[in-house]
């Protein structure tokens, strides 16, 4: 079997991640698994640039596509007519996909417009790491429900709720328009579509995206490799970062620490509450940590950008606790590393968190934005050393169980196989039409 991943990078970013290790997993699992990638940051093995994978006139493209994503800044998130997109169609990986797996679109880099045409060809394998094929513009829409029905007026678009917004802005609210586009785009194409959370897909099985009546619906978790994310014995990980072995530790991570969506500052507001105060906590820090935190956290160890998973594994290891105070998120792969790592999670109850952090079994989830309820739950975690070595140890069971990086792969070898199945008329499969819980 040949598939060709399409994705904004090829391993920066929750998305990036997940689509390079399926992208490994699958050739592990003899899978030709190739990414084309809007931008290639870490390259390797059958990933290339979708502009470079085009041959002569690559360079032309390149060229002229870099002027495109800034005028993002000017019309938003719009399907530029990217040349390279179209001529990927030319390339030897494309001709030789039996499947093609989408991953994110948005970012400036793919014309979606093609998708109806691609389809007509072979499967189309849609995984949803954001709301934004629902939706007209958003990533995530905070409880707006108009990606139902159309988009318009989009709340994103207000001064107080701007910062939230992830996906560029015009000028003007265009979210109605491209509801539209998408909409019609849809209806003509379709779709496997894939989700890691329940909650995703719920959200996905009631919009637009199931216009087309072939279009299908799947739920496939994250998978990681559980052996490189271990638990290694704090102490130990401790000696080796030069951490106090003594005082309590916290662990967050995130891309940007001054995204509002991954509500770092939920994360101070909890540290600075009476009872947190007194522990004398250390904080650990994956990401790019804005400077002036330095002055609010004592005790801060700031790991900068760590790439090498090794390190990562070893720092989630010695941290007693890992917090996830996101306004919005799918399934977060940095909650899923810190489980796999024998670590337990405090985390918002929002999206698809309250699926992976389950209460009382792998951590605790409190309400949104209640950075009080944040500093009790972990207070109280951290003053009972017995409840907290039983929900580590449950999250460490609980990614064995559904997130091993093999049953990732058939997984989704199986979600392939359907899809080829359905396109070729199979009768067992091709009036199937996975359904999905009720949203929550």
């Amino acid at each position: 079997m040949n598939v060709l991943q399409i994705s904004t990078t090829d391993g920066i970013g929750g998305a990036g991640r997940a689509a390079r290790r399926l992208h490994q997993a699958l050739a592990s699992a003899g899978v030709d698994s190739h990414i084309a990638a809007g931008r290639v940051d870490l390259g390797g093995r059958n990933v290339v640039g979708i502009p470079e994978a085009a041959g002569g006139l690559a360079g032309q493209v390149l060229g002229a596509e870099r002027i495109l994503p800034r005028l993002n800044r000017i019309t938003g998130e719009v399907p530029f007519p990217f040349p390279s997109t179209r001529l990927l169609e030319r390339t030897a990986i494309y001709r030789r996909a039996d499947v093609i797996h989408l991953h994110n679109l948005h970012g400036g880099y793919f014309d979606y417009r093609v998708l109806p045409r691609w389809a007509a060809l072979r499967p189309i394998v849609w995984s949803l790491h954001d709301m934004w094929p629902l939706s007209g513009h958003c990533a995530y829409s905070y409880g707006c429900a108009r990606w139902r029905t159309g988009c318009g007026s989009c709340p994103l678009f207000s001064p107080d709720l701007k910062p939230l917004d992830e996906i560029a802005q015009p000028p003007w609210d265009n979210s109605a328009a491209e509801w539209r586009r998408r909409d019609n785009l849809y209806t003509r194409t379709p779709l496997t579509v894939v989700a890691p959370s329940r909650w995703l897909l719920s959200l996905a099985s009631q919009s637009h995206l199931a216009a087309h009546p072939e279009t299908s619906f799947h739920h496939v978790p994250h998978g990681l490799d559980s052996d490189l994310y271990a638990p290694t014995h704090r102490p130990e990980a401790r000696r080796a970062l030069g951490i106090d072995p003594e005082r309590p530790a916290l662990v967050f991570g995130s891309a940007s620490f001054k995204s509002e969506r991954k509500g770092f500052r939920y994360l101070l507001e909890a540290l600075s509450e009476p009872e947190l105060r007194e522990l004398g906590l250390q904080l650990l820090t994956i990401g790019p940590a804005d400077e002036r935190v330095a002055g609010r956290i004592p005790e801060l160890h700031a790991f900068g950008g760590v790439s090498d998973e090794r390190s990562q594994a070893l720092i989630f290891s010695a941290a007693d606790l890992a917090v996830v105070p996101s306004l919005a998120e799918n399934q977060p792969l940095v909650a899923l590393e810190a489980m796999s790592c024998g670590t337990a999670v405090v985390a918002f109850a929002v999206g698809g968190l309250p699926e992976l952090v389950r209460d009382l079994e792998s951590g605790l989830c409190v309400p949104e934005r209640d950075s009080r309820a944040l500093a009790r739950a972990i207070s109280r975690l951290l003053g009972d050393r017995e409840l907290l070595d039983r929900l580590s140890d449950g999250a460490r069971r609980q990614v064995l169980a559904e997130h091993r990086l093999a049953d990732f792969a058939r997984a989704y070898r199986d979600v392939y196989a359907g899809a080829l199945h359905r396109r070729r008329g199979d009768p067992r499969t091709n009036s199937s039409r996975a359904t999905a819980p009720a949203a929550e």
